[in-house]
């Protein structure tokens, strides 16, 4: 199963902490913690997003069928059932991505501690 295999670090998150380590920034260990605990937030405000939606949508449909007006509008009704469900699905597959980010970080700095002096030791070298 996908969920507990070994976790690497995506090609986009390499790319930052690479740049990040060539532009010389004093205190690379501190905005690793910043990039991820940003990437880290805006995945729960995401996975929040979409389950609110969801829920909204069961809530309304619930309203409306109490109301009795659901009978008159079948194709609305399949459609908003859908479209809540797919919400929400969408909000717990966000929600497993969160499981990512600490493994990600991790690497991130085991990244950091190797590639680092590599990548100074490029940079000082004249061509």
């Amino acid at each position: 199963m996908f969920i507990f295999d070994q976790k690497q670090i995506d090609d986009q998150s390499a790319r930052w902490l690479l740049t990040l380590v060539s532009s010389g920034v004093n205190d690379s260990e501190k905005s690793i913690e910043k990039l991820f605990d940003w990437h880290f937030h805006h995945t729960l405000v995401s996975v929040k997003l979409f389950v609110g939606c969801g829920l909204a949508i069961f809530a309304a449909l619930l309203i409306i069928f109490y109301k009795g007006e659901l009978d008159n509008q079948p194709f609305f009704s399949t459609v908003a059932i859908i479209g809540g469900i797919l919400s929400v699905a969408a909000g717990l597959y966000r929600f497993t991505l969160l499981r990512q980010i600490p493994f990600e970080y991790i690497q991130a700095l085991h990244l950091l501690k190797n590639a680092a002096p590599l990548i100074k030791r490029f940079q000082d070298r004249e061509f």
